[in-house]
């Protein structure tokens, strides 16, 4: 048995634009979009050979816009930025569903598809460094960020033999994930450290990352 043939075109475009006030002072700009083709598991949503109707490309539009500083003893940089992440499927494996006709029946092993998650992207970022002399520099960083879903999704429970649980369609369950923040990275990050040289072509440093 042969599945159907897709061919998804995907790509993306970046584009920026840096001024130099004068030797100490920058201003940038930059921008892009992508096309990125889905995984396999959203091709084959049940691990069937049948490709989901409801194929799209995930779409991530990013914006971004910073401010640079130089001299002998500081270095400096801030930017800010906003990423809009649409179209995204993810698959959560290995869960544990109850049977909702069964009482007392537990689904192992199951698997639960989600579609249409549009991800939110949005912080600030700082980092720099400040010479103290010859020998030692200070270095630190900030990222505080506010990454969030926006709208809802929908999803669907299936079994380890890749059968609907509950008889629901693909898109049959909806996920209120309006607003709720998108987990698996910090969202704040905070690092401080030094750079020892002693000697030339020595050196020794660290960092502490919070």
């Amino acid at each position: 048995y042969s599945t159907d043939y897709e061919n998804i075109l995907g790509g993306n475009i970046k584009g920026g634009a840096n001024y130099n006030i004068n030797q100490h002072h920058n201003v940038f700009v930059n921008a892009g979009y992508y096309s990125k083709q889905p995984f396999f598991n959203a091709v084959y949503p049940n691990n069937a050979s049948l490709v989901n109707e409801k194929l799209t490309n995930e779409k991530i539009l990013g914006f971004e816009a910073g401010y640079g500083f130089r001299s002998s003893v500081v270095n400096l940089n801030v930017n800010v930025y906003r990423t809009s992440w649409k179209d995204r499927f993810l698959r959560r494996g290995n869960l544990n569903i109850p049977d909702p006709n069964n009482a007392g029946v537990t689904f192992t092993n199951a698997y639960a598809n989600i579609a249409g998650i549009t991800e939110i992207h949005r912080g600030v970022e700082v980092d720099g460094s400040v010479k103290v002399n010859q020998y030692l520099s200070f270095t630190g960083m900030v990222s505080v960020g506010d990454w969030y879903y926006e709208g809802n999704a929908t999803g669907t429970y299936f079994t380890e033999t890749n059968e609907e649980i509950a008889g629901t369609s693909f898109a049959g369950t909806t996920l209120y994930l309006d607003k709720v923040k998108v987990g698996g990275s910090a969202q704040n990050t905070y690092a401080a450290g030094f750079v020892l040289e002693p000697a030339k072509n020595f050196k020794l440093d660290g960092t502490y990352r919070y």
